[in-house]
């Protein structure tokens, strides 16, 4: 990757393919039908499993160029089949100022995907939707295979075929249902004769239930000794504990505060009545001299976006409008 001018830095390398099988392994009591390590006996395209999908890819506040203005760095690409957009500014040793955006495009000809929910409830029993697209010029028998997973329990078939005409994409379903709470992934392998892909993809299982919290204190001064009863019914792996250390007590407060501001939104009564308390918390914050500079850049954006919006709903002769 070359620019002008640009901000990039290197991408730790992905972990290598968890479904290529060692050289030297003994494949001999290895069952070709049920394995998930064999995806296609009949094909040697073995899919590389895509599992890296950030939102940003890279932010470099800062790269030296060349006398010529001209700063080359490797970048490897994550997993995403997308667009990126580079956006890059420089500034020159006698000050001048300069700009610009450019598409970096990421595009395979054959590809899988996993359409999953942000998060599932135990017990769940959804479709999972997997989408094949096939652009090359040429047809192709492909096969998925969902893999083995302890979380849930599938309620169809693991391998599903379908014949993709060249250009198009289709749409199928996995039906499972979530079984253990946590956060797991959910791998789908494409094989055809041509190509092949494989995407793994996150997902959380959050209990279903009753939510039962405990809150205990203590001091450094005072040591805590903590013992926790859980109960019989509880949800098998919702068990959590967090323990927070406050170097003051101003640390609480300001934990507390930062919990009050809100974006305002919504009609002229709803803007003015989360604008005015964020006001209000901002100003106790500088009369006190407590004000700590993350609290106080979130408040006064909260509350120059309120202004703005309360603007917004002035009419001619000084009033304001409810909508």
């Amino acid at each position: 990757f070359s620019a002008k001018f640009g901000a990039v830095s290197a991408i730790s390398p992905r972990e290598a393919n968890p479904l290529a099988s060692d050289r030297n392994e003994d494949l001999s009591n290895i069952d070709v039908g049920t394995d998930p390590r064999i995806i296609n006996i009949n094909t040697a395209i073995a899919p590389r499993i895509r599992e890296m999908f950030p939102e940003t890819l890279l932010w470099r506040p800062e790269l030296i160029t060349d006398d010529d203005g001209t700063a080359s760095l490797p970048l490897e690409l994550a997993d995403s089949i997308t667009t990126w957009r580079l956006s890059a500014s420089a500034v020159t040793s006698d000050g001048k100022l300069g700009a610009a955006q450019l598409p970096v495009k990421v595009f395979k000809d054959f590809f899988v995907d996993l359409n999953l929910p942000v998060a599932l409830t135990r017990g769940d029993e959804v479709g999972v939707p997997v989408v094949v697209y096939n652009y090359l010029d040429k047809p192709q028998t492909v096969t998925l295979t969902l893999a083995d997973g302890d979380w849930f329990t599938r309620l169809d078939g693991a391998e599903q075929r379908l014949d993709l005409a060249p250009g198009e994409v289709r749409s199928v379903h996995y039906c499972v249902r979530a079984d253990k709470v946590g956060a797991y992934t959910l791998t789908v392998a494409a094989v055809g004769a041509n190509d092949s892909d494989a995407v793994k993809r996150a997902i959380e299982v959050t209990p279903d239930g009753r939510r039962v919290e405990r809150v205990v204190n203590g001091t450094l001064e005072k040591p805590v000794d903590i013992a926790l009863d859980l109960p019989e019914g509880r949800v098998p792996g919702s068990e959590k504990a967090f323990v927070k250390i406050y170097p003051s007590s101003f640390s609480q407060l300001v934990e507390g505060l930062d919990n009050i501001f809100r974006m305002p939104n919504g009609c002229f009564e709803q803007t003015s009545s989360t604008t005015y308390p964020n006001v209000l918390a901002l100003d106790y914050l500088k009369r006190t001299n407590q004000s700590a500079p993350a609290v106080r850049v979130k408040a006064e954006r909260f509350i120059q976006s309120g202004y703005q919006r309360l603007l917004s709903f002035e009419v001619p002769g000084g009033g304001f409008d409810w909508f």
